[in-house]
């Protein structure tokens, strides 16, 4: 009796084992949203990933504030001319546009009632929005390097 609970006990163990360690590696945000620490400038942010049409409509619309060290990455299968919105955003942004791991273009401090959308005349494949004002705190203009 003691040695099957003893398995069982050491089969339950290493089942949390795992679980525990694939979380590490897989991260959700509170969104239901994959998170990649992208790094600019030495500066780490806790990027939430969207790559679905829905998710990327939705972007950070809705939400209340994004803490300071956080952002929302938009990933496209190929580098286009993509534009973007304030629709339904409580909070001003930076957006920034990346080609490859370069800053392209960058739109600093958008307001959460801005109307029009935003399409600078340059192709990228990802974009990252921060909270406004942060792009010059930390320095974030046309050829930084993000480290993903």
């Amino acid at each position: 009796m003691r040695i099957i609970n003893s398995r069982k006990s050491l089969s339950i163990l290493i089942i949390v084992a795992v679980f525990m360690a694939g979380m590490l590696f897989y991260r959700l945000s509170d969104h239901g949203n994959n998170i990649k620490t992208i790094s600019v400038n030495g500066i780490e942010f806790k990027a939430e990933i969207v790559k679905s049409e829905a998710e990327m409509s939705l972007g950070l619309g809705k939400r209340k504030s994004l803490c300071r060290k956080c952002a929302m990455l938009f990933e496209f299968s190929k580098a286009g001319d993509y534009s973007f919105w304030m629709k339904d955003m409580e909070f001003a942004l930076d957006i920034i546009w990346i080609e490859g791991d370069r800053v392209v273009y960058v739109a600093e401090n958008i307001s959460a009632d801005y109307d029009k959308s935003i399409r600078p005349a340059i192709k990228a494949n990802r974009v990252l929005e921060i909270n406004a004002g942060l792009s010059r705190i930390y320095g974030i203009v046309e050829g930084t390097k993000i480290q993903f």
